[in-house]
């Protein structure tokens, strides 16, 4: 089961890195471009620090992985308001939407602020 799990985070890493090259050569002046390029990087960071903990079950790894899932899910939201409003100003709301990613993010690396642990087992993550 775990040489799955390997496979599959190498292969979404790949894939990741891959996407992030195309849409970063031709990034120009596009916020919609720039935001999903945002977004890539912080799956892939997510995806890294999964891929990194199978080794290291280091505490400084999994803050990371939370604050990486915590700015994945801001840049998503950001990514979605801008294809949505691509050429208009983005609402209040998005930047009260950062800053709750933001918040998120820094609780992150505080020790117990969010999660106690997190354990690889056969099963998966407990």
């Amino acid at each position: 089961m775990l040489l799955f799990t390997l496979v599959t985070l190498g292969l979404t890493l790949l894939g990741n890195f891959g996407l992030l090259q195309v849409v970063l050569s031709d990034l120009r002046d596009s916020r919609t471009k720039f935001t999903f390029a945002t977004y890539l990087t912080f799956i892939f960071l997510w995806t890294l620090g999964i891929f990194l903990n199978l080794w290291f079950e280091s505490p400084l790894v999994e803050k990371l992985i939370f604050v990486a899932a915590a700015l994945l899910l801001t840049a998503q939201l950001w990514f979605v308001l801008t294809v949505t409003d691509e050429g208009r100003p983005l609402s209040p709301l998005a930047y009260v939407a950062f800053a709750i990613g933001g918040m998120f993010a820094m609780l992150s690396l505080k020790d117990g602020a969010m999660f106690g642990s997190m354990r690889i087992t056969e099963a998966g993550y407990t």
